[in-house]
């Protein structure tokens, strides 16, 4: 499908998506983000899930002077790490190592003769297969044990395809998003195309998956949704570039813009937008009836149904990672490693005290948090020569 029959498309659907589906898309609250978050205690995708929650309700990881398990050497980690089943799968520049969660070896690694494709988003795992995009415009699915290539496949298209966003498991297969403005989903089996759509713009983030609805943000801060098929429902044109992750709980889309402003979109219309203090540029983290958002210097914690602040903390410079909640504490890389509670401590409004569990610094900062398998897991660079995967408990 092309851009000009995506927008016939939307035009003629718009008016019935919403009302087919008005009496199930709603507000958010702490059992619609945990339910949204699925019971998954490992960390298989970016985001933890198909709706880029960042919150992993069920799982456990260091709340209190968290230790190092282990350190892996490596390149620059260049998207966030994954854990499933007993492995952690680290995107690492050009290539991705696939390393035992409890000792630290690497089992195996997805480009090991150095192709120059640069993984600029984590696999996802699913059903014993790691399914991984790249910056050089292929998919390719690995055995999750092996890593032995079970296919492979670029797309077909004029278009620069490079894939800067995670594989997304929907319903009719692994859907993803390309800087050509495609998207695709294609048999997880074999990697044929089953349905194909297009829209204006790049996109350069992990998609987002809500039943029945497909999300996609360009990086002109276009936001599209389509059914299972390809089939366009509503797209809502923000004020400002993003290169932001879209969020979804309940059909509520949260997304930010480099307006330094986050905002929430329900059934095509934007419910509310906040300042949030800076370049809303990464992936929000929903838990608990909040949203939390980072802006370079601070996190900012909202109420998921109104956007009023209900606190901030400050985290330092280059405080630009995607925040990420596991249990009830929330994690913020940069140049320390933060873990805060999610309720912000004891205060009054936006004044807080005792909202900080911890915080370790590095001498070139943390990048690329997450938390699944008992583990925390991030990029850790000592200073500008020396980085490593880091498993903390």
């Amino acid at each position: 499908m092309n851009r000009r029959r995506f927008l016939a498309a939307a035009g003629k659907s718009t008016s019935v998506g919403i009302a087919s589906f008005a009496g199930c898309l709603g507000g958010t609250d702490y059992d619609a983000a945990a339910d949204a978050a699925g019971g998954d205690t490992d960390w298989p995708t970016f985001g933890h899930d198909g709706r880029n929650t960042n919150y992993n309700p069920q799982g456990t990881a260091p709340t209190d002077s968290p230790s190092e398990r282990w350190r892996v050497e490596s390149y620059r980690t260049t998207a966030q790490p994954v854990v499933a089943d007993g492995t952690v799968y680290a995107p690492v520049a050009a290539d991705v190592l696939a390393i035992d969660a409890k000792s630290g070896e690497v089992k195996w690694s997805a480009d090991p003769e150095n192709r120059g494709a640069i993984y600029w988003a984590p696999p996802t795992v699913h059903e014993g297969v790691v399914y991984l995009g790249d910056g050089n415009e292929r998919l390719r699915a690995l055995d999750a044990e092996t890593g032995e290539i079970l296919w492979e496949r670029t797309f077909d298209d004029e278009a620069f395809e490079a894939i800067y966003g995670a594989p997304t498991v929907t319903l009719r297969g692994i859907t993803v998003g390309t800087a050509g403005g495609n998207v695709y989903t294609v048999d997880p089996a074999t990697g044929e195309t089953v349905w194909e759509t297009s829209v204006f713009g790049r996109i350069e983030s992990t998609l987002a998956w809500d039943p029945p609805l497909l999300y996609a943000v360009t990086s002109g801060g276009d936001v599209y949704t389509f059914g299972s098929g390809g089939r366009g429902y509503w797209h809502v044109a923000l004020p400002g570039i993003s290169t932001a992750t879209p969020a979804v709980v309940e059909g509520r889309c949260y997304v930010g813009c480099h307006d330094g402003r986050l905002y929430a979109l329900d059934q095509g219309a934007i419910q509310w937008s906040t300042d949030v203090g800076g370049f809303a540029r990464g992936g929000v983290a929903v838990a608990d009836g909040r949203v939390f958002a980072t802006d370079g210097v601070g996190l900012s914690v909202l109420d998921a149904e109104s956007g009023d602040k209900r606190w901030s903390a400050m985290v330092g410079e280059d405080g630009y990672e995607t925040p990420v909640v596991v249990d009830d504490t929330v994690y913020v890389g940069g140049k320390s490693l933060y873990g805060l509670k999610t309720g912000g401590g004891v205060g009054v409004s936006l004044a807080r005290v005792g909202e900080r569990r911890f915080s370790r610094s590095f001498g070139g900062g943390v990048s690329h948090v997450a938390g699944g398998g008992g583990l925390l897991v991030a990029g850790v660079s000592e200073n500008q020569d020396d980085h490593y995967v880091v498993a903390f408990e």
